[in-house]
């Protein structure tokens, strides 16, 4: 476990807010190829590939975006011709 702490330490994340790519509790999201991250008003959660999630409950607790990073990202949701 330390091992995965330290190599998800290494990984730099970039916060997005949720815009209907996440549960509706999420209010910011980081996605890497190894996990996605998960912040809510109460909680963080780690999803890994193998279907395992870590949570660490933090209540009372309001992130929130200190500024915008250069760059965007753009999500699909759905399937479609479009969707490739």
């Amino acid at each position: 476990m330390l091992a995965l702490a330290a190599f998800a330490l290494s990984v730099p994340l970039y916060f997005e807010p949720n815009q209907g790519q996440a549960p509706t509790q999420v209010r910011y999201l980081a996605t890497t190829s190894q996990y996605s991250l998960y912040l809510s008003d109460t909680a963080i959660t780690t999803n890994f590939p193998n279907g395992r999630s870590l949570r660490m409950n933090l209540p009372r607790s309001w992130p929130a975006g200190l500024g915008s990073l250069p760059g965007k990202t753009h999500c699909r949701v759905g399937g479609g011709a479009l969707a490739r």
